[in-house]
């Protein structure tokens, strides 16, 4: 009884100790784990012959690596995107958007396995529950944008320069950070955030406003420095000139006359050949 009971324990242990061949997606590119298809989740291996630790970064850090390698054709369908539903080409030439992808602790490590002496890791990000959590980290920003907006509009419409001035600032500064959040929203998620269309129409119409008032104030500043002062015609400055070195009226003498009349033809020969 006792030996039965000592040849099934080594079994129990041989067989605990054998291990089979690695899933495909702990090694092959192209192969993708059954339980987190691409569609609902971003997914990332890492391997290491140092330890399960250093396995869990690695996967982690090749799924922010997909990321960042998103954010950059993102970018630019964004600002495409701005292009098309209304900002002028002098704005968007102007518009910058810097992105990254700072919310590593939304990245999960799922599985590990161990096979001669390495270390794998298998890394997930679920597109959908990250975009949550983004949508509601960037709200506070999105109603103050929205509010400091519309301020600037209505500011605009009633020609309040000061009042127009302190919101179009506030809501430009936010909208650096709105833009860098739904370009990363696009990478995540594989497209457009609902909320996006609705932001991208009021950011291009502060936009607009911005340069209207912009240019405004360029042209008022040149009116300003030419002056407005009424004077003489240039052609009848340079009659009075000519008349000036032949005399004047107030010259007395017998040549009076004569000599106005002969500067006042001299002048017109002057004038018609100017």
């Amino acid at each position: 009884m006792k030996l039965r009971a000592v040849a099934l324990g080594c079994l129990m242990a041989a067989c605990g100790g054998a291990r089979g061949p690695l899933p495909a997606y702990f090694t092959a590119v192209q192969a993708g784990h059954p339980s987190y298809p691409d569609a609902r989740f971003i997914t990332g291996v890492g391997l290491s012959s140092a330890s399960a630790a250093d396995a869990d970064t690695r996967a982690r850090e090749n799924v922010a690596l997909q990321i960042s390698t998103r954010l950059e054709s993102e970018t630019s369908s964004f600002q495409r995107f701005t292009t098309q539903t209304g900002t002028s080409e002098t704005v968007t030439s102007r518009v910058s958007v810097r992105t990254s992808f700072d919310r590593a602790e939304l990245i999960r490590v799922v599985e590990r396995a161990e096979q001669e002496g390495v270390f794998y890791a298998y890394a997930v990000l679920d597109r959908a529950a990250a975009d949550r959590e983004l949508a509601s980290a960037m709200g506070a920003d999105l109603t103050t944008f929205q509010a400091a907006a519309e301020t600037a509009r209505k500011a605009r419409a009633g020609q309040e320069a000061g009042a127009f001035a302190i919101a179009a600032t506030e809501a430009t500064k936010i909208r650096q950070r709105m833009d860098s959040v739904f370009v990363v929203r696009r990478a995540i998620a594989g497209h457009p955030a609902a909320e996006e269309k609705e932001y991208v129409g009021l950011r291009n119409q502060l936009l607009a406003l911005v340069e209207e008032a912009r240019a405004r104030r360029v042209v008022g500043v040149v009116l300003k420095s030419g002056g407005t002062a009424v004077g003489p015609r240039p052609q009848c400055r340079q009659t009075a000139g000519l008349a000036a070195r032949h005399g004047s009226l107030r010259d007395s003498g017998a040549q009076g006359p004569e000599r106005f009349d002969g500067a006042r033809r001299d002048a017109g020969r002057e004038v018609h050949r100017g």
